[in-house]
């Protein structure tokens, strides 16, 4: 295969995964409000369909990046401060924004 068909392969693939995964933390968020290590953990510890975790592992990680993307799009808020003791950091607490159930411009 030709190295260049291989790279926008991957390229395309990525794009696909993130919209998914923003979806998909999006949808995690409903009505409550978590850091993104609380909902990194949360989404471990939760079963689809077919009995596999939402998410590989419970890193903060796993949702930081995409928690950004969703506050960039105008679909999540920053609420409030709260202390991570893992961390000894205080960070964000995210929450959806009224009325923002646009998902599908994700």
């Amino acid at each position: 295969m030709n190295p260049i068909t291989k790279q926008t392969r991957k390229e395309s693939f990525k794009k696909v995964q993130l919209k998914k995964k923003c979806k998909l933390i999006y949808e995690q968020l409903g009505n409550g409000e978590y850091t993104a290590r609380e909902l990194a953990t949360k989404m471990y510890n939760t079963k689809d369909e077919q009995g596999i975790r939402l998410l590989r592992t419970a890193e903060r990680q796993e949702t930081a990046p995409r928690l950004t993307e969703l506050v960039d799009l105008d679909l999540v808020e920053v609420i409030k401060k709260k202390y991570d003791e893992i961390s000894g950091c205080s960070v964000a607490v995210y929450k959806r924004k009224e009325g923002g159930n646009e998902v599908e411009n994700i």
